[in-house]
């Protein structure tokens, strides 16, 4: 997806996670000092992970703590089993007997 400067800006007013009244960390301030110095294309590129962030934060769909872990469980998992077709109808078989 291709972002232009407009349309990064557009997106990024007002941010769906805005409390009124706070104020930016100092460490974030001294990012986005740091930001404006860098090339258009890795401005526009911490834009897009920045509108990633803000979307995550504005979707209805959150994960809880035990999904969370259950995901973490399953990626840490260097050698998933797999079921092949007749394992899974025997099992299907098992709890419809």
């Amino acid at each position: 997806m291709a972002f232009t400067r407009s349309a990064v800006r557009s997106r990024l007013a007002p941010p769906v996670f805005a409390v009124k009244g706070a104020a930016m960390t100092k460490s974030l301030k001294q990012l986005i000092e740091r930001l404006e110095t860098w090339p258009e294309d890795r401005q526009e590129a911490a834009a897009r992970v920045l509108l990633a962030m803000e979307e995550q934060s504005a979707s209805p769909y959150q994960l809880t703590d035990d999904q969370v872990a259950e995901v973490t469980r399953r990626l840490a998992d260097p050698a998933p089993k797999f079921l092949t077709l007749e394992e899974v109808r025997a099992r299907f078989a098992q709890r419809t007997a």
